[in-house]
């Protein structure tokens, strides 16, 4: 019984807390959606990588004394986050910088990209200022997808304009001399498939 009893004032307790936390904490910029929380498959498809062309942004959001410094942190399921170059003193930023991920096309083309745009500042803590997010559901092989003036989120304004294509990366160039189906599982940090010789895992 007094167990029962201590079980549930921890609860009670537990859930106060948590709904404390909710109301008073201030919304967090870099939370992700359900969909980067499930890990890549098992190795299948299309090896490669996602090719992300950083176009432009426009109308972004200056501070109270109108600077403005934008770089962009772009996440890609099983990435690492990767930065962009900043463009300093505009809210109008021109990029066209190419960055690049490795994946499957059947992981890659059932998630997403979240594209993070922040203002640089050399003495104080850089600003987020706002964020896309895309699903990659018609990502295909030789196609590229334009996705032109992307309102972002959490900002009154600004837009962000990429592009994105998957090239297909042959596996002798990822590790010459290894067979297809265990190089390409090692290569991308997956699990080889279980008819993979001993000699072949070595190798990589």
């Amino acid at each position: 019984m007094a167990r029962q009893v201590s079980s549930a004032i921890f609860k009670m307790g537990n859930s106060r807390r948590i709904a404390r936390s909710i109301v008073g904490a201030p919304e967090v910029e870099d939370d992700l959606p359900p969909i980067w929380v499930r890990p890549p498959d098992s190795a299948a498809g299309a090896a490669g990588k996602l090719v992300l062309t950083l176009h432009s942004g426009s109308e972004l959001m200056a501070d109270a004394k109108g600077l403005c410094n934008p770089y962009v942190v772009v996440h890609v399921l099983g990435n690492r986050p990767k930065t962009s170059k900043t463009v300093w003193h505009t809210t109008e930023p021109v990029w066209e910088q190419e960055i690049e991920f490795e994946g499957f096309l059947s992981d890659l083309s059932s998630s997403g990209i979240i594209v993070k745009v922040y203002s640089r500042y050399l003495c104080e803590r850089n600003a987020f200022i706002g964020r896309a997010s895309v699903f990659l559901r018609q990502l295909q092989r030789g196609r590229q997808l334009p996705f032109d003036n992307i309102q972002l989120e959490r900002t009154p304004m600004g837009n962000v304009s990429f592009s994105v294509r998957f090239e297909l990366t042959p596996v002798f160039a990822l590790f010459p001399g290894t067979p297809i189906h265990a190089s390409a599982a090692q290569a991308l940090h997956r699990q080889p498939p279980p008819d993979a010789k001993w000699w072949e895992l070595q190798r990589d």
